[in-house]
């Protein structure tokens, strides 16, 4: 039945296999995904900085507002600070355990082949 339709050809041949195989496929993803997660977590607390500092920037010297715009600061700081706190133990982590800094965000599996 595919027959009908022809053979198509990879119009980019020399873009590589993508995630086809064991050993480059899953641990690639799983270190895009860290770093989309990462990326996520930075984008979301510069818009939460951005939005506290609106806040504070137009409360009117209320003291209510005021006190609300810094709680938010406050968490973006935080937040920030525990994305940069993880991203350093799992660094170090991955240095003491395997020996590479990026060997938890750039995982490696092992088949039988590979023992």
């Amino acid at each position: 039945m595919f027959a009908l339709f022809g053979n198509i050809d990879n119009p980019l041949p020399q873009v590589g296999p993508g995630y086809g195989s064991v050993q480059t496929g899953l641990p690639a993803l799983i270190g895009n995904l860290i770093g989309l997660i990462i990326t996520i977590g930075g984008i979301g607390l510069l818009v939460n900085g951005l939005l506290a500092g609106l806040n504070f920037i137009t409360a009117s010297g209320d003291p209510k507002k005021i006190e609300q715009a810094w709680s938010k600061i406050y968490i973006s700081i935080l937040g920030l600070v525990i994305i940069v706190a993880a991203f350093l133990i799992t660094g170090i982590a991955g240095r003491l355990l395997f020996g590479s800094y990026s060997a938890f965000l750039t995982p490696k599996l092992f088949g039988p082949g590979d023992l």
